[in-house]
């Protein structure tokens, strides 16, 4: 600042004289001596642990309570890290975790969790893992899963007898059975996958008794995702344990119980797009879900959020989510919109994205990050799996020569090769022509039939009188394309007089519609479905709703109520791999890298319109 001569006389008093102290030639400063702190901070940086403990046990004791236990925390962590972990869980003793902040008392829970562990206990390990998720913080993400993990392989292991002598211990005494122990066991085993209780149950042991409590357990966890069939599966369970201690009433009883549990999240936003290309899909996903709500809202809240065409629309749609407060985001539904989120990174938000992801994202997702989706390259592997299923092992691939064709093609060739299949032939098809013949020619080799014919009659001199024949060295077609090509291949086919071979196509050779004129020649081809198309194809009727297009958005539809059905369930689907809920679209489990893997449901095209495909045994 500059002032003009004599202008000194016109400032106050006071920061006149704070304008020449500021003139004046400043003292040197002192130099202070690092505390405690600052001290055992720098000791972990350096990996100098127990020095580190020392320094934070010396806090806590010159700290008042309300901050000594964050310290003694501290040196705990400190001293398990120096692999002096019985000091570390000594001082957990002396801590009180109702004075730590929430993410200290994740630490804590997590700490606990690997003393129980170390001592054997697994109900107290588990227990412990629970109040550490409690509002976890990202950063402690990997460590509670490779906790969640060793837990659940120490249940599981690989000797089905020491898990039946843990449910046995965990009985107690025969007859002594009450609502809290079972739900209290369904509890201790949640992390068991139902697959390894039903082996246990199965085999021959000392101990019935822990062997029908393990069939029970697993019979609950399917049950409650099927309350439409609860009291059959109580039924059931009775027929199948007549003197077992839980009858009809207990088992239907216990599953209720078990199954409020799971209830879905308060605050839920939906991002569709609802303007641009993508919109009559956001629509028909929109209607399905809110069905689906309204049937079921619980007490949740539903706010829907337009996410757009563009990666960047579904980002800002994202961030919206977040200023509402959503616990739970279901979307969005465009591929790039979702590698888009995914990238994000940690957010604190469960997301149900309603598309695959091409490429696991360079920054991981959380746990809570899952993909549902009608994906055509995945409808088109569980093609490949049900052809082997049915004992074709070789193939000739119909497809549409077009990007997408290409696409599903190398799906398909992929899977059906890695489970033991191999490809005979491709043919590709233009949609610009409606006579296929010489495609078909070249891929069942009638041409190379009719050169050999040619050349035996040359050299014998004389006109034959038998037809070229089609190749015999394949079991079945896998066609992929729209319901046009595909009415017109069929008879094609037949032309050829391989219409004997079974035909598997991809759902969209149904065009949702019943119209048995037109789907006449598409009779025998067998194809994934969802349940909506097959029960509505059968009652030749299609839901009055605008966005259902005539039944050509009813699988989206059926996404949409899946979405909302399936979201309270999907802690129980990520404890028990083995578990598949039975959604509109097909049975669905959760894999390790959170898709939710669709079996769908499985039609044959006869009279004209798809029924349930009943498949025939390779043997009959």
């Amino acid at each position: 600042m500059m002032f003009k001569p004599g202008a000194l006389r016109l400032l106050p008093p006071l920061l006149a004289s704070l304008w020449l102290a500021a003139c004046a030639t400043p003292e040197p400063a002192k130099v202070t001596e690092p505390n405690n702190y600052d001290m055992a901070e720098t000791a972990e940086f350096r990996g100098q642990y127990e020095r580190a403990a020392d320094l934070w046990l010396e806090l806590a004791n010159q700290s008042p309570p309300s901050a000594a236990a964050a310290f003694r925390l501290r040196a705990a962590e400190a001293w398990n890290a120096s692999g002096q972990t019985q000091y570390a869980y000594e001082l957990l003793t002396d801590i009180r975790p109702d004075t730590l902040s929430t993410s200290e008392r994740s630490r804590f829970y997590l700490l606990r969790t690997e003393k129980a562990l170390s001592e054997a206990d697994l109900r107290a390990a588990q227990a412990d893992l629970d109040l550490a998720g409690d509002s976890l913080d990202p950063a402690l993400e990997p460590r509670f899963l490779a906790l969640q993990q060793t837990i659940h392989q120490r249940r599981a292991g690989t000797d089905q007898y020491r898990l039946l002598s843990a449910i046995s211990s965990d009985l107690g005494p025969s007859g002594a059975f009450s609502l809290a122990q079972a739900l209290d066991l369904l509890s201790t085993y949640e992390y068991v996958p139902s697959g390894s209780l039903l082996e246990a149950a199965a085999m021959p042991s000392l101990d019935p008794r822990a062997a029908s409590w393990a069939a029970l357990m697993a019979r609950v966890r399917s049950a409650v995702l099927r309350s439409d069939r609860l009291e059959q599966a109580a039924e059931d369970w009775r027929s199948d344990y007549p003197g077992h201690e839980v009858d009809i009433r207990a088992f239907l009883e216990i599953a209720f119980m078990y199954g409020q549990r799971f209830t879905a999240p308060a605050n839920v936003s939906v991002l569709l797009p609802m303007e641009g290309r993508l919109s009559a899909a956001g629509s028909a996903i929109r209607d399905g879900l809110l069905g689906a709500y309204l049937a079921q809202p619980g007490l949740s809240e539903l706010t829907f959020i337009d996410s757009g065409d563009r990666p960047m629309e579904a980002l800002a749609a994202f961030r919206e989510s977040g200023q509402n407060r959503a616990d739970w985001i279901i979307g969005p539904v465009r591929k790039e919109s979702v590698q888009a989120v995914a990238e994000l990174g940690p957010t604190g938000v469960g997301v149900l994205a309603l598309n695959d992801l091409d490429a696991a994202p360079e920054a991981p997702s959380t746990l809570d990050f899952f993909t549902l989706s009608l994906s055509q390259e995945a409808e088109a592997r569980a093609i490949a799996a049900k052809m082997l299923e049915a004992g074709a092992t070789r193939a000739i691939t119909l497809v549409t020569d077009s990007n997408w064709g290409r696409r599903i093609e190398a799906a398909f060739a992929e899977a059906f090769i890695q489970g033991g299949g191999q490809i005979s032939d491709i043919a590709r098809f233009s949609t610009a022509n409606s006579d296929h013949s010489e495609e078909l020619i070249r891929a069942l080799q009638i041409d190379q039939s009719r050169v050999r014919r040619d050349e035996l009659q040359s050299l014998l001199g004389v006109n034959l009188s038998f037809e070229p024949q089609p190749r015999n060295d394949f079991d079945a077609f896998f066609l992929s394309s729209m319901p046009e090509l595909a009415r017109q291949l069929r008879p094609q086919l037949r032309f050829f007089e391989v219409g004997a071979k079974p035909v598997f196509a991809l759902g969209r050779v149904y065009s949702g519609t019943p119209d048995t004129t037109a789907d006449r020649d598409l009779n025998g081809i067998i194809l994934p479905l969802t349940a909506a198309e097959i029960s509505t194809s059968a009652e030749a009727t299609v839901m009055d709703l605008e966005s259902m297009r005539r039944g050509r958005q009813l699988p989206l539809y059926a996404l949409g109520r899946d979405a909302w059905n399936l979201l309270r369930w999907l802690p129980l689907l990520q404890l028990d791999p083995d578990l598949a809920f039975p959604g509109d679209i097909g049975n669905l489990r959760l894999d390790s890298a959170g898709r939710l893997v669709r079996d769908p449901s499985w039609a044959v095209f006869s009279g004209g319109r798809p029924v349930p495909y009943v498949p025939v045994s390779p043997t009959e």
